[in-house]
């Protein structure tokens, strides 16, 4: 039997048509019932890993070197998209029928910048990787913070233009050659990032390191591999979340389906899994990070003791008057 997609029950915009109605409404319930809190969950550990990445390299100045800048400037794109997507999460959860048959403007928006700044990110990093293995003391030499800066920038500023541009697309409903125009242009730049990320890693696969003594080359190499090796896992999670989350909506639309609601709980869940893991393979392998957030933990311990010690000493004065 094949559900009637054409009534006018609201929640009937979040069945996925053309099956059967008994397989509709268990898909339907395990997108909201297993997947979207599942999804809340992971959302809030995102924000408070990606938070505490950040305010550990503004507050740690022996952080702030230009590959770890980068990546916390991909943290950064995770927290944005962790915090949209905990607002999204909660007002679905809290909805009629916890289905929405429309996306708001804003809410396209964000999910296009955030894609676009984390592939954009993700292949100014493995650039960066590339120039640190293939030419180590050019790196050294010339890759500075305000350099690192510049480079951060050029991708969130092609995403905040395409993204602007989408927005006006889909608020004045323009049709035709203008609207595919747009969506070629953003798919032309993941292309593009895609070609630098891999033929960034091919290079750094294939380098050698000099057989000629120069122990401190074979050493700053060794460690910019290192580095580069974390990036990979990156890589290969991305593979597995978030491509085929930004895959999905493509292959939908060439389908002829406009329609995402369906399957949005399930393409939003590998997008969070994705902001989830980039910290904690980004920073988890980093010594350094793990100490500077060990510091700023005991830092605050040590504050609140210290608090705990005052408040103490002044009861004790007030019961002695």
């Amino acid at each position: 039997m094949i559900a009637n997609n054409f009534s006018r029950l609201p929640y009937e915009a979040c069945l996925i048509p053309n099956l059967p109605e008994e397989i509709q409404h268990l898909v339907r319930d395990t997108g909201n019932y297993v997947v979207r809190p599942l999804y809340i969950l992971l959302a809030v550990i995102a924000c408070v890993c990606n938070a505490l990445i950040c305010i550990t390299v503004a507050r740690a100045k022996s952080l702030q070197r230009p590959s770890l800048l980068m990546l916390c400037s991909l943290s950064v794109t995770d927290l944005i998209y962790a915090l949209f997507s905990l607002y999204v999460g909660i007002k679905t959860a809290l909805s009629e029928h916890m289905c929405f048959g429309t996306v708001e403007p804003e809410e396209r928006a964000m999910n296009v910048l955030c894609s676009l700044a984390t592939l954009g990110m993700l292949a100014v990093i493995s650039r960066d990787r590339y120039l640190a293995v293939i030419k180590p003391w050019w790196y050294r030499n010339h890759m500075t913070k305000s350099r690192a800066i510049k480079m951060l920038c050029t991708p969130w500023l092609i995403s905040v233009v395409l993204t602007l541009a989408h927005m006006v697309f889909f608020v004045y409903k323009f049709e035709g050659r203008y609207k595919q125009l747009v969506r070629v242009i953003s798919l032309v730049y993941y292309c593009f990032c895609f070609i630098i990320i891999i033929f960034s890693h091919l290079g750094m696969y294939f380098k050698k390191p000099p057989t000629v003594g120069i122990r401190e080359i074979q050493a700053v190499m060794k460690r910019e591999k290192k580095s580069a090796a974390t990036i990979r896992l990156i890589l290969l999670v991305l593979l597995l979340t978030f491509l085929p989350a930004l895959l999905w909506p493509i292959v939908l639309g060439l389908m002829g389906i406009d329609n995402n609601g369906p399957y949005r709980p399930f393409i939003f869940f590998l997008f969070i899994v994705d902001t989830v893991a980039n910290p904690l393979l980004n920073f988890g392998r980093s010594k350094h990070m793990r100490r500077a957030i060990r510091n700023l933990v005991g830092c605050s311990q040590h504050v609140e003791q210290q608090q705990q010690q005052q408040q103490q000493q002044q009861q004790q004065q007030q019961q002695q008057q």
